[in-house]
């Protein structure tokens, strides 16, 4: 095969998908697989929405490219719509071409605004894999990048309540995990740093629940000390019961960065959201050196447009709010008394189950194990299980489509307990014939 696999083994095969409708997708076979996960946590709206599709050939005829420089109604438009929807204060928008090029550019609007340059991101996070925003990643695949990053990332622990680093509890907890923060920043100096950068929910390192008033005290140490905070809603934005999942914590950041979800991952598009101090007086009489050939691209914003109108409509924004104690219930009624489940984690609709070896809360597959054969076995049984998944290590994650029914969540939950239950079969056995 000539195409070359990122994020994989150029070995593994998959199975070619060629038609999506819905919450579903097709291989060449015809084989039906429910989407576990929207893809990447991306299609929240599901697959072959027409309504997309078709704002997207309407635009593409009117006017397919212009220069990002340049001013047209759909631009307008999409400003306009991201600006109502934001939280009070964001209401300058910076359109970009994805996730990565949009985190990119708020570093550097940070950076601009403050003078300073250093940023304060955690270890289990991922912002993206340009140079950048790899860089701020505490994701384990940077490091073989490891002398090539840019310069002045600075990192501290998480937030793990379910594997506190501090072996606190949330009854009876200190939140050393801010104060930890807060010496960090004393430590690296805080007129040097520009940003502090947290995901509005954790994604793919674990879907790490932030304890009750943990955004807020970082808002607190953020504003103290004249430091840029931004709402990284790649994937949390547009899935987690609000538009932003940064504004179920009571905050308002300074930034929030955003794509999958804004187009339904139907065209690549991504944007920022930004403070009007952060760009006015400072950048109305200079040029604001950010931008790429295809940010705004006219095309990805008829999409958006569309993809925005359609969450509004339909009312999908709260779903994910609404249906969460459902939701979480189900999963845990299910999959919590098979003895390989450790912790079950959602936030509207993305979510994570957490697997341990049975008996313990040691981790199925250690954080950054290069011997990943039992997250292999998970992927491989939920597929014949006709579940397309996310599986990291020891995490399978679960991020349906807004659009899933309750049938269609109950039948997949119903498939993901019977592979777990014969995962934890295994995993006894191969601990029987080890000993």
């Amino acid at each position: 095969m000539k195409l070359i696999i990122p994020w994989s083994a150029q070995s593994v095969q998959c199975p070619q998908i060629v038609r999506g409708a819905g919450t579903t997708l097709w291989d060449s076979d015809g084989t039906p697989y429910f989407d576990l996960c929207s893809q990447l946590m991306a299609v929240n709206l599901g697959h072959g929405d027409l309504r997309i599709a078709e704002a997207m050939a309407a635009q593409a005829s009117i006017l397919s490219y212009v220069n990002p420089a340049y001013s047209t109604p759909v631009r307008e438009i999409l400003a306009e719509k991201l600006a109502e929807i934001a939280p009070h204060e964001l209401n300058r928008v910076l359109l970009t071409t994805s996730g990565a090029d949009a985190i990119e550019n708020a570093i550097k609007l940070a950076r601009l605004a403050t003078g300073r340059h250093k940023v304060v991101t955690k270890y289990r996070s991922y912002h993206g894999a340009t140079a950048a925003a790899m860089s701020a990643s505490g994701d384990p695949r940077r490091l073989s990048q490891t002398g090539f990053e840019t310069p002045g990332i600075v990192r501290v622990e998480d937030p793990y309540c379910y594997r506190c680093p501090w072996g606190q509890t949330l009854g009876n907890c200190e939140y050393q995990c801010v104060s930890h923060l807060e010496r960090v920043i004393a430590f690296e100096g805080p007129e040097t740093i520009a940003a502090i950068i947290l995901e509005g929910e954790s994604g793919t390192s674990g879907c790490i629940k932030y304890p009750p008033d943990y955004w807020l005290r970082v808002r607190a140490i953020a504003s103290r000390y004249g430091i840029v905070l931004i709402s990284d809603e790649v994937m949390s934005g547009f899935r987690c019961g609000d538009w932003f999942a940064v504004s179920r914590h009571g905050v308002v950041p300074d930034m929030i960065v955003m794509a999958k979800g804004l187009t339904s991952g139907y065209i690549p598009m991504g944007g920022i959201l930004a403070k009007e101090s952060l760009i006015s007086p400072r950048f109305d009489s200079k040029s604001l050196p950010v931008g790429l050939t295809y940010a705004a691209h006219p095309v990805g914003c008829a999409a958006a447009v569309a993809a925005i109108s359609i969450y509004q409509d339909l009312d999908l924004i709260h779903r994910p709010r609404e249906w969460e104690t459902w939701l979480t219930r189900r999963l845990v009624d299910r999959l919590d008394s098979i003895p390989c489940v450790g912790d079950i984690r959602l936030t509207g609709f993305l979510g994570v189950i957490e697997l341990v070896i049975p008996g313990t809360r040691l981790p199925l597959v250690e954080w950054n194990s290069a011997d990943v054969s039992w997250t292999n076995r998970i992927s491989s049984l939920l597929w014949a299980a006709g579940l397309m998944p996310n599986v990291r290590w020891n995490y399978v994650f679960f991020a349906p489509p807004l659009i899933a029914t309750q049938a269609e969540l109950d039948r997949a939950i119903d498939q993901l307990g019977s592979v777990l239950d014969l995962v934890s079969n295994e995993i006894n056995d191969s601990i029987s014939e080890n000993n």
